[in-house]
């Protein structure tokens, strides 16, 4: 779900270069950055509600952060490849 989750986000960012207000184009320092924020937004909500194993937590959040990341990375690659002129 975090490849997924990761390859949505950078889809959404392409999605919103388009429109005309937004005035520059996602590269990898702007796909990392909105990564960043999300999955660490996403990691902290679920430390507040519960949503962990206590004696995993570093393994599993360290696992989560790679594969969301990977997925975004490998999404934004592929969309820059095709969409962008």
């Amino acid at each position: 779900m975090h490849f997924w989750g990761g390859g949505l986000i950078a889809l959404g960012v392409h999605s919103l270069s388009t429109f005309s207000f937004v005035h520059c184009r996602p590269d990898y320092k702007i796909i990392l950055g909105v990564l960043i924020l999300i999955t660490g937004t996403w990691e902290i909500f679920e430390w507040f509600v519960g949503l962990y194993e206590p004696a995993t937590y570093l393994l599993d959040t360290a696992k989560d952060v790679i594969v969301g990341f990977s997925g975004g990375l490998l999404a934004h690659t592929i969309l820059r490849r095709y969409t962008i002129d």
